[in-house]
């Protein structure tokens, strides 16, 4: 999952009213940032390569650094040798923080915060004469998507002297053809033949291309994917030039190394970090030979407008396209071409439907066991009977109204869906007060988390007593330990050295006033390893007329490790016995090994209030409740140490 980011080229007015500073501070991802220490490191090999080289050269260094953050480029310059640093952060709240850092370690007397956009610095007034170095982070996983590209031009050209050294110095951009059949799941709607649902032409003709940031090094190749091609590199940038192009594009030959169909690229880039270009910062997945992790700059996967079929051996044309923020990529196959962005949706579907939803829609392990379900209800389906449908547009009306042989009733109008079917098979927009089946997925376009999607259960209730699929649902919880994930809500303490208490003071102060205490994560993307096994942690019968229920129980763990939480989804009963679940383990989790994650749901994660070592004989207490009219579900786990089972822990 790719992280918010702000930074100091951005035109977001960070003072104005409508700007939450807390919720930013929260998702910004800072924290992940500086816990990669492979990524701070290489950005001192450059610092102290680039002071030593002005040093050498009878020069002072002086230092710009743009973006500072927390300050740490600022206090690594100084700590290489620079003989002065001004650092330049728009974003208030991070800007104080630095300032305070910065004074913490001792170093306000060499470092100079400044309060602006580095577009707006001015020589004389916030720097005393132009630096010789610039040192900035203003990178996302596309490299250029937060306004890299005016951030260097206008630093280069109105903020450095001539040969001055830039870290890093350069950015090349790789891309690799690929095959998969997960990828058209997340971005082409698939038919469904068993009941005659068929794709609109413009649906299968739509040249949307797009980009989506993932965690490929969690695929495993020839399993997830095979690779057609070896990556190459298809874009350099030189950070150090004052005329750095707004805007490119470029024939590439790539030469395939196995026959598929194609729709796609891997994409991730590189960035040399130091004046001489010998120390290399690789954003490659880790199959690629880059063992270092990386969530605050991942890679992407960039569709084509349209799949295309390669042959081992065919050098295949890609024209390689970038604006001041974007990239594309087609072939000389695809029927739509751009050189002046990336091709817009011309459907509407992408324009609905997150790539996350448009996996879930395409499941087959979905669409099965709601084709099941229906079979199984038809056996006693009065065809007098009224049918509802509840809940965001689906598939789900469609194969209920060619199944049953009925005509559905929706609330909704259906969005992209309604044009998979006729108003003869589905009334959409209807005002329901009565039904004697109903049916819901469910699933709510506003659902963050799956127990989000309960709010149709408020509805049912007004609806008298029908039948209803899905009869009952299930919340399961559990316990876990993260390789990686953990550190976007973990307290900092040191980095390379340096105090960072106003830091942790400040991201723990935004979590706790923004954040709920579980939040929706996609696991798939994250090494998860298993403490002990799942637990259903509360029941929810439809046909409960309760207006709140809750439970509390125990787990226990079942292996060693360090517990960061607890991983929750649910399952729903669509009949006695078919189950359809939302984000569960694709297969039984065992103690101790990695979890294989549904790739078309996020799942909740409930994180404890720090790290906790834990032994088979140590165990965890639960409590969940929810209130049906509010749909308001809520959590707590807490755990306790086997020498002291009073001693509760998180």
């Amino acid at each position: 999952m790719a992280p918010v980011r702000v930074d100091s080229s951005s035109d977001t007015d960070y003072d104005g009213e409508d700007f939450d500073w807390n919720q930013n501070i929260a998702r910004a991802g800072f924290a992940d940032m500086l816990f990669d220490t492979s990524r701070n490191e290489l950005y001192k090999e450059g610092l102290k390569a680039a002071i030593r080289l002005k040093h050498e050269q009878g020069e002072k260094a002086n230092v710009l650094d743009i973006g500072t953050g927390t300050g740490l480029l600022s206090m690594m310059a100084v700590e290489c040798g620079a003989d002065s640093v001004v650092a330049c952060e728009a974003f208030s709240p991070m800007a104080e923080c630095a300032t305070k850092i910065i004074k913490l370690n001792k170093m306000g007397h060499k470092i100079k915060v400044v309060k602006k956009h580095s577009t707006k610095l001015e020589v004389g007034v916030d720097l005393e004469q132009r630096a010789n170095i610039l040192v900035t982070e203003v990178f996302d996983t596309d490299l250029i998507g937060e306004g890299a590209i005016e951030t260097f031009r206008h630093a280069n050209s109105h903020l450095l002297e001539p040969g001055s050294y830039v870290i890093p110095s350069t950015a090349t951009i790789y891309i690799q053809l690929v095959s998969g059949q997960i990828f058209q799941h997340w971005m082409r709607l698939q038919p469904e033949p068993r009941v005659q649902v068929t794709v609109p032409e413009d649906m299968e003709e739509c040249s949307f291309s797009n980009s989506h940031d993932m965690q490929i090094s969690m695929f495993e190749p020839n399993k997830d994917f095979v690779a057609l091609s070896e990556p190459v590199p298809v874009f350099d940038f030189d950070l150090t030039s004052g005329t750095l192009a707004m805007k490119r594009s470029e024939a590439v030959a790539i030469e395939a190394i196995a026959d598929g169909a194609c729709p796609g690229v891997f994409f991730w880039w590189d960035l040399k970090m130091d004046p001489e270009k010998k120390v290399t910062l690789s954003c490659a997945p880790h199959w690629a030979g880059n063992p270092e992790w990386r969530d605050h700059w991942m890679q992407s996967f960039f569709y084509f407008p349209k799949e295309i079929d390669v042959v081992k051996g065919q050098k295949v044309q890609v024209t390689c396209c970038h604006d001041e923020f974007n990239f594309w990529f087609f072939t000389e196959k695809n029927s739509v071409k751009s050189s002046n962005g990336a091709p817009p949706c011309t459907c509407d579907l992408h324009r609905q439907l997150s790539l996350t939803r448009l996996g879930q829609i395409n499941d087959l392990s979905r669409r099965d066991a709601f084709l099941e379900a229906l079979n199984a209800i038809k056996l006693k389906f009065n065809q007098t009977d009224t049918v509802v449908y509840l809940g965001g547009a689906s598939l789900l009306p469609i194969m209920a109204a060619r199944v049953l042989g009925s005509k559905v009733c929706a609330e909704g109008d259906g969005g992209w869906s309604r044009r998979l079917t006729s108003d003869k098979e589905i009334e959409w927009n209807t005002k329901i007060e009565k039904a004697q089946l109903v049916l819901a997925e469910p699933y709510f376009e506003e659902a963050l988390l799956p127990w989000h999607n309960l709010r149709f259960w408020k509805k049912l209730r007004s609806l008298g007593s029908p039948s209803v699929l899905p009869l009952a649902a299930s919340i399961w919880a559990m316990p876990v330990q993260f390789t990686h994930l953990w550190k976007i809500r973990a307290p900092l303490g040191t980095c390379m050295g340096f105090k960072m208490d106003h830091f942790d003071e400040l991201i723990m102060k935004s979590i706790v006033e923004c954040d709920e205490p579980v939040e929706p994560q996609p696991l798939w993307e994250y090494e998860t390893i298993c403490l002990g096994k799942p637990v259903n942690i509360i029941n929810l019968d439809f046909a409960d007329k309760s207006e709140s229920l809750d439970n509390s129980d125990s787990g226990a763990f079942l292996t060693n490790g360090t517990c960061h939480g607890f991983a929750l989804w649910m399952e729903w009963n669509l009949t006695e016995n078919i189950t359809a679940s939302t984000g569960g383990p694709l297969e039984p989790p065992k103690p101790n090994e990695k979890v294989q994650w549904d790739k078309f749901t996020r799942q909740g994660v409930y994180f404890c209030d720090g790290e906790f070592k834990v032994s088979p004989d140590d165990f965890y207490r639960f409590n969940v409740s929810h209130e049906v009219d509010a749909c308001k579900t809520e959590f707590s786990f807490s755990i306790f140490m086997s020498l002291d089972p009073k001693q509760q822990l998180a």
